[in-house]
């Protein structure tokens, strides 16, 4: 009895086939804020928790300040976010553009800065207190780049019950607690750039 062929060229047609439709542990493990509202988005927000698996992230994160975003909405319904941040001995003002990429909250980035395009998506928000972020694509360091986003209104660090929150959302993506960080103190550039 001749031993059953499983590398014919319809079984790995076959198999690819069922791999494609099958879907990724990054697309099925983070959820999108439910009916989610761009326009309610819109306004200033304090970055208070980080959790990131970059190498140059885990480097840095200890000597991080919080800093401040700008989300305004384009002629298009993209987003533009404007990020003022205190580095070395001055304050620089950052701006990219987050298009939107399928269901409401989903939206992309391209930067020739990374060399690639992330995903970026409002895993949580209540618009009026905090929102949660979370950011994947292909990282310089040969291995997906994974970064969480815990944001406020006030210019104050995060309140116990949200941070808790955003270390069980950062454990569920695998990143570990040594990836985290919350930002307590608000960087010079917050005042000087209102």
């Amino acid at each position: 009895m001749a031993a059953p062929r499983w590398h014919s060229p319809w079984t790995v047609l076959v198999l690819l086939a069922l791999l494609a439709v099958l879907p990724t542990p990054a697309q099925s493990s983070v959820p999108l804020q439910p009916n989610f509202k761009q326009q309610k988005f819109l306004g200033t927000w304090f970055t208070v928790g980080l959790a990131s698996n970059s190498t140059w992230f885990l480097e840095k994160k200890e000597k991080m300040t919080m800093c401040k975003s700008i989300v305004v909405e384009t002629e298009d319904n993209a987003l533009n976010m404007t990020i003022t941040y205190f580095r070395r001995t001055q304050c620089h003002t950052w701006s990219f553009l987050l298009q939107r990429d399928g269901p409401p909250g989903r939206y992309r980035h391209t930067s020739p800065r990374w060399s690639g395009t992330r995903e970026v998506s409002v895993v949580e928000t209540d618009y009026e207190r905090y929102a949660l972020l979370y950011t994947q694509g292909s990282g310089s360091e040969g291995r997906d780049f994974l970064m969480a986003t815990l944001y406020t209104r006030a210019e104050s660090p995060a309140s116990e019950a949200l941070r808790k929150k955003f270390t069980a959302f950062t454990r569920a993506q695998g990143l570990t607690d040594q990836s985290i960080v919350f930002l307590l103190k608000a960087d010079q550039c917050i005042n000087d750039h209102r």
